[in-house]
């Protein structure tokens, strides 16, 4: 499969890419799209990235109208969860694959990078390595803070939340572009949520780096501006660094 092919099923769509020299059948290379919801141009831009790395790469769609807020998985009263749909998709793909278990790279920008790590703190042993760029707004390690923005009150439909122990396991990149400093109608914005988190997304990806630098989080735990990257995606995959932090970073060994 050298091109990418759209695979469904009952709920949720992606485009799937394989390479022409498949190193890792068990590995797959996961983005999120944000609420753009431009999956396929994330499929598309990271296509290299997988070829150097010898991954399938998966990029799921999640439809506004079943999934409006996939972000924070979904756990309202009568919408679709997002993570168990997406597990649906991957207990598929591994069965036409003839995969058993999936161990998961997952990149995600901005509401899809919300979503990886809340994803990750529900399915801690599965999830490989994360990257989240460009994130509006952070789950914090605080269980004085009700979830979303915090682990207090965590709704009793998800599994977890994972330990922190079981967080600073998994090796993980925080990107934001250096002029990610917009309040635009995007952004979660409030009080509570600008005085726990900053102002901006720039001010955010810092405040909860250092959070979870402070429980240890710090061997496997990295962060870097994106010099000249705003909040958005083409740009930066065409004026920044981003793509080849990406790859550098998921061609280290695991583990590290």
């Amino acid at each position: 499969m050298k091109t990418a092919e759209l695979y469904s099923t009952r709920e949720l769509s992606a485009w799937l890419y394989e390479p022409a020299t498949l190193r890792d059948a068990s590995r797959l290379f996961v983005c999120v799209h944000g609420i753009s919801r431009n999956a396929r141009e994330q499929q598309e831009a990271f296509r290299a990235t997988a070829d150097e790395l010898g991954v399938r790469l998966l990029a799921p769609e999640f439809s506004h109208d079943r999934f409006p807020g996939y972000q924070r998985l979904d756990t309202g009263l009568g919408l679709t969860r997002a993570d168990l749909a997406f597990n649906r998709m991957l207990m598929s793909l591994g069965s036409d694959l003839q995969v058993p278990g999936w161990a998961l790279d997952m990149f995600g920008y901005s509401g899809g990078a919300q979503f990886c790590h809340r994803y990750a703190l529900c399915y801690p042993a599965r999830t490989r390595s994360l990257v989240l760029t460009g994130a509006g707004w952070y789950t914090f390690p605080d269980r004085a803070v009700k979830y979303p923005r915090g682990l207090a009150n965590w709704p009793s439909v998800l599994p977890g939340p994972a330990a922190a122990e079981a967080m600073t396991r998994i090796p993980t990149l925080v990107l934001v572009g250096d002029r990610d400093t917009l309040r635009d109608a995007s952004l979660r914005k409030g009080e509570r949520i600008d005085k726990q988190q900053g102002r901006n997304r720039l001010v955010r990806a810092h405040k909860w780096v250092e959070c979870w630098r402070q429980l240890g989080h710090a061997a496997r735990l990295e962060l870097a501006e994106l010099q000249g990257g705003e909040h958005d995606f083409a740009l930066c995959a065409e004026q920044t660094d981003m793509l080849q932090r990406v790859s550098r970073f998921l061609a280290r060994p695991e583990g590290h």
